[in-house]
């Protein structure tokens, strides 16, 4: 959902909710065509339905230094300073260019580009933001607890291999909103939704800045048609992530702490 945010000065005014590989990353992105659908490679639907899962190899390790920055944290989020008071979840966000049930994807190019604001590269601005619930961010003190890290893994037998997962660390203090803490610990509830800010939005038809073009109405809130076989969409540009919440209906059918598989649409 998008939404304006008069309380931030500056360009970035829409809101978004719904480390690793960098060097084959780039490697990967020498052709410039955003992968625009999924397309399944022959013979690699196994590898490609494990793949969309939290795969051992996707599991990030607590980093170490996050029990020295996390007593500067707690205050702030009024969250726990003891890192025994916390246990872990990886999350996959999405996969970059493809388009959530918003009609809004994130371009691989653009988590990759530097953020200023950030000071990293821009998928890793969600590193250091809150965990809330069902989005109600407004008060950075009702935090249930931080996000440690954040990871881009290779989406393989997809895409002709050029999509990538952005899996978060959440780290989730039991001590805060026990109610929800505890199911999120137990697994009976276990589907997550990620909050960004972007600067805008681009056609993914033909790159256009949205509203500069005429496939894409600047002021309808969900766009997502096939025109000449291929998908219609917006890509946002200018990503800041702010922020992980628990929820129950996630944007992105893949923002699960367990999941088997995801359906999205697929060329044949």
């Amino acid at each position: 959902m998008i939404s304006s945010l008069p309380v931030r000065t500056g360009a970035r005014v829409h809101r978004e909710t719904a480390m690793g590989d960098y060097t084959q990353f780039v490697a990967s992105l020498n052709n410039k065509e955003p992968a625009k659908t999924l397309k399944p490679h022959t013979g690699a639907k196994k590898e490609a339905d494990a793949s969309i899962r939290i795969d051992p190899d996707d599991v990030l390790t607590t980093p170490a230094g996050f029990e020295h920055w996390l007593p500067f944290a707690a205050p702030h989020y009024k969250i726990s300073p003891r890192i025994e008071d916390y246990f872990f979840r990886p999350v996959i966000l999405f996969i970059s260019d493809l388009p959530n049930r918003n009609g809004v994807s994130f371009p691989g190019h653009e988590l990759a580009r530097w953020s200023e604001e950030g000071g990293c590269q821009s998928y890793m601005t969600w590193k250091g933001k809150p965990l809330h619930v069902e989005h109600k961010s407004e008060d950075p003190t009702q935090a249930i607890g931080v996000i440690v890290d954040v990871a881009m893994r290779p989406l393989r037998g997809y895409g002709e291999n050029k999509l990538w997962k952005v899996i978060a660390l959440a780290a989730v203090d039991r001590t805060k909103r026990t109610n929800v803490t505890a199911a999120i610990e137990a697994n009976k509830r276990n589907t997550w939704s990620m909050g960004a800010l972007v600067e805008g939005y681009t056609c993914s038809f033909c790159g256009a800045e949205v509203g500069e073009c005429s496939h894409i109405d600047k002021d309808a809130k969900l766009v997502f048609y096939e025109l000449e076989g291929q998908l219609v969409y917006k890509q946002v540009r200018g990503i800041v992530g702010i922020e992980l919440s628990s929820v129950g209906d996630p944007a992105y059918g893949v923002a699960l702490s367990d999941v088997d598989h995801i359906q999205y649409p697929v060329q044949r």
